[in-house]
């Protein structure tokens, strides 16, 4: 009842041993549907970034204030941290672009 109750237009049906899920091959209308989820999915994984990032950065500076790391120190942090930032970002939208060619096929 789950699965039929998901509102994905799936009928599942039961043999006395396994349950069967018929798929149907997706729409121009779904896939486009896909590939704006993805998008706002890879959004939303760019903004959880851009909060790690901003975390990150406070607690360098404060650290610096403290005298708990020099200036040098501090730039060095930064820069390994805006590394990490556009290597995850590159990853997220490398991922973006296969789903969409994998929903555009």
């Amino acid at each position: 009842d789950a699965i039929r109750d998901a509102g994905l237009g799936l009928n599942p049906s039961f043999d006395g041993q396994a349950v069967r899920v018929p798929v149907p091959k997706p729409t121009k209308e779904s896939k486009q549907e896909g590939i704006k989820l993805a998008g706002k999915l890879a959004e939303a994984a760019k903004v959880r970034v851009r909060k790690v990032r901003q975390t990150a950065l406070d607690k360098i500076k404060k650290a610096q204030k403290a005298s708990e790391l020099t200036e040098d120190d501090a730039r060095r942090e930064s820069k390994t941290v805006e590394e990490a930032v556009e290597k995850v970002n590159a990853g997220i939208a490398s991922a973006l672009q296969d789903k969409k060619k994998q929903l555009e096929a």
